[in-house]
């Protein structure tokens, strides 16, 4: 076998392999192969040099050198644009015992390699098993609340007396209407504000229910389709007219009804027809007229533009 020469290193720097980083180890024996391998006792090498020789980046090799250095077992004489020259210690490392000084160095070592944050595989089962944990401990919460009856301060919406006990007349009114009219309609925020809003306009609670009864009772709003809250309480001024209306048939009777003064809020002036009229009183009503046909209630009752579901 051809020799090519060999580098003879201390058993220590080997027995100091397991407390140093195996980035270090190999710096480590690229300084035995220049120092000692070439016969010297120093040498200056740039970490360019080492960065090539170790296969390193820039980065590692600083931090590979400032290790050894803290280890004890190389000495760096770092000049301002100058190549370091670096030097074993070999008094640090012939004094070096492992059984000695393992455990101090062992848990030094340790602890920096503790430092690396590691992230646990990702488990199915596992993570299937902790959502239904959490989703039982929220289930279990919130029994323990109902049984115990306590309910978070911010869950609960605060009212005044008065708003109170306007919003039961909000849905007292409403409920009259469903019972008037035997719709099936959602107090939807809309209608409800109708009607609050003719609260706010000072008509009395009376008032809007002689309107929704005279809307959802009519002859006329029922077979055209117009029997809707909305043509009751949507706006002052219809309400004001369906009050009118009101006010019309409770001064006449029917035995006594005639042909009075035309409605100004009517399509055809010419006419105010009390709706409540039997067919035959309808006959007898336009017996002196010259047209045969009934006219439409009002004009805003036939607009449908306005109307929602």
């Amino acid at each position: 076998m051809n020799e090519t020469g060999f580098t003879q290193v201390d058993n220590k720097i080997f027995d100091a392999q397991s407390f140093i980083t195996p980035i270090a180890f190999g710096v480590l024996m690229r300084m035995v192969r220049m120092i000692v391998g070439y016969g010297n006792d120093d040498t200056a090498l740039s970490n360019t040099f080492l960065q090539k020789m170790c296969n390193m980046s820039k980065n590692t090799v600083s931090k590979a050198v400032g290790e050894l250095v803290e280890f004890g077992f190389l000495n760096q004489d770092a000049q301002q644009r100058k190549t370091a020259i670096y030097t074993l210690n070999y008094e640090n490392i012939a004094a070096f015992d492992a059984k000695k000084h393992g455990q101090n160095l062992a848990s030094q070592n340790l602890a920096s390699q503790n430092m690396t944050i590691r992230f646990p595989k990702y488990d199915p089962v596992v993570s299937q098993n902790m959502g239904s944990i959490k989703e039982n401990i929220n289930k279990t919460s919130l029994n323990k609340t109902i049984e115990t009856g306590e309910v978070k301060k911010t869950d609960v919406k605060k009212l005044s007396p008065a708003k109170q006990e306007r919003e039961l007349l909000v849905n007292s009114l409403f409920d009259k209407w469903i019972e008037l009219s035997g719709q099936k309609i959602k107090p939807s925020k809309k209608r409800l504000s109708h009607i609050n809003a003719r609260l706010d306009d000072d008509f009395t609670e009376q008032q809007i229910i002689d309107a929704m009864t005279y809307v959802a009772t009519d002859i006329w709003h029922v077979a055209n389709g117009q029997n809707l809250i909305e043509i009751a309480i949507r706006s002052t001024e219809q309400l004001e007219k369906k009050l009118i209306k009101v006010a019309s048939q409770q001064t006449q009777s029917p035995a006594s009804r005639t042909r009075s003064t035309p409605d100004p809020l009517a399509v055809n002036a010419k006419y105010d027809v009390p709706t409540e009229m039997t067919d035959e009183e309808k006959r007898a009503w336009f017996a002196g007229g010259t047209d045969s046909t009934m006219p439409s209630d009002t004009t805003s009752d036939n607009d449908n533009s306005h109307y929602y579901g």
